[in-house]
This record gives structure tokens, sequence and C-alpha cells, in this order.
């Protein structure tokens, strides 16, 4: 169950200078020998400029953007800053159009995309709203609707096209498995894909070589029951060559 608590989101950057002066990293072993990738360093950065939590986050050209989540007494706040950790400072960006918590970002080209979510002061109302935010213009637009409101599902993007999948219904307990696409470029409306094998919600997600992967180890939205934990090899979906539409 979400409880209020004063936390505020702290940035930790990872410094890669051996990466980026050589391009030769230096990577660490594991305990069995094998490469782990390069050996990282953490450095406590400027804090959110308030207490957020469950923020939805991108990366883009090398600017942190963080969009709403929940305040202290859990209402959806809709503000948006962007962090440079170059000169370790945050800026404000235009606001949402509105609060939507227990949604995921992805980005495409010049746009970062949004959908589903709960609308509003915990416990809000399940969506079908997509957004999408141009991050050179700054600027808000609607997309189209997801086919059924839905919240916490996974969002990923594989060669210009947008895969929502899992989630919650309105009694933000029940899982499902639905998957849909949407082409970002010219796309009237979502299509139906092959559904998760195993419904889930609260999803993270990744692409790597056309592939989305999938991770969650969580129930209903209030139901605070933890579950199976599932790894990204038993997540996977390949999503190559999705009909247009």
């Amino acid at each position: 169950m979400l409880r209020p608590s004063r936390l505020l989101l702290v940035v930790l950057a990872i410094n890669l200078p051996t990466v980026a002066r050589s391009g030769e990293p230096n990577f660490q072993l594991d305990t069995v020998g094998s490469s782990i990738g390069p050996a990282l360093e953490w450095k406590r950065a400027t804090p959110s400029p308030f207490a957020r939590v469950e923020s939805p986050a991108a990366v883009v050209k090398g600017y942190f953007y963080v969009f709403g989540g929940f305040t202290d007494d859990l209402n959806a706040s809709n503000r948006v800053d962007v962090f440079d950790p170059v000169t370790d400072t945050w800026n404000r960006k235009k606001d949402m159009p509105v609060g939507l918590p227990h949604l995921n970002a992805v980005v495409d080209g010049d746009q970062i995309w949004f959908a589903g979510g709960f609308k509003g002061k915990h416990p809000g109302p399940v969506t079908d709203e997509v957004w999408k935010y141009d991050f050179a213009s700054d600027r808000w637009a609607p997309g189209p609707p997801l086919p059924e409101p839905r919240a916490g599902g996974g969002l990923a993007v594989v060669e210009h096209r947008l895969h929502y999948f899992g989630g919650y219904l309105a009694d933000r307990d029940t899982n499902t498995g639905d998957h849909w696409s949407l082409a970002i470029e010219g796309g009237k409306g979502w299509q139906h894909e092959p559904d998760m094998p195993d419904p889930r919600g609260h999803l993270g997600a990744a692409v790597l070589e056309g592939k989305i992967l999938t991770v969650t180890n969580f129930g209903g939205v209030d139901a605070g029951t933890p579950r199976e934990t599932r790894t990204p090899r038993g997540s996977a979906a390949n999503c190559r060559g999705s009909g247009a539409g």
C-alpha cells in the first residue's frame, strides 16, 4: 500500500572517466571471473527541486527529464524538471497537461511518449490518455488513446513503433496481459499484438536488439503483495517486423 513519505529524489551520477578518455573501459570481474561491465563511480548530485516519488523519467541528449510523480501527500504533480549533469543544476520545463503517476516514458526522435496511468490524487481513476512531449520546443500534444484504460503497464519503442503491454484495470488490482502497438509516424490507432503469457502490472521495460525486456515483482497497486520477479530473459518478446497502422 502506498504511504505518504517525505522523500527527495536524489540524483546519483555515474562517472565513467576511462570510457570517456580512451574508449577502452576498465572492466570489473564478478565473483566467478566473468566481465560484468566498466568500473563505475557514484557521486551525489543536486536533489530534485521538490519531494517526489514514482516519477517517470527519460534521458535525452545528456539531460535527465523527470515528469510529475506523487508529492508527499500523494497528490499527483504535473511538474516537469530537467537535470543537467554537467552543471549539476535543475531547470523547470512546461508542466504536463495532467498529473499522471503509474506510467513510463519512452524516447523516439525529438519526442517523449507517455501512455495510461492513474489520474490525480491517490487513489485516482485509470485513464486511456496518451501524451507526447517535444523537448526541443517544450510543447505537449495528445496522442491516440489506448484501446482501454490502463495504468502501471510497460511502454517501449521498437523501430518507431510504440508498444504498451500489461498493467492494471480500474479496480487497481487485476493484472492484464494485453499488448497493443502504435506506429509513431502517421498511426491513427493502436492495434492488437500477441498478449503477454503472464499478465503483470508495475512493469519496467527496455529494448535490446529488437526485443522488449520486462521485469516486475508486484501484485495489485494497493495490495502490497510481492509476486515472482520476472527476469528479462523470461519476459523477452521479439517485436521486429510488427505490422503497420
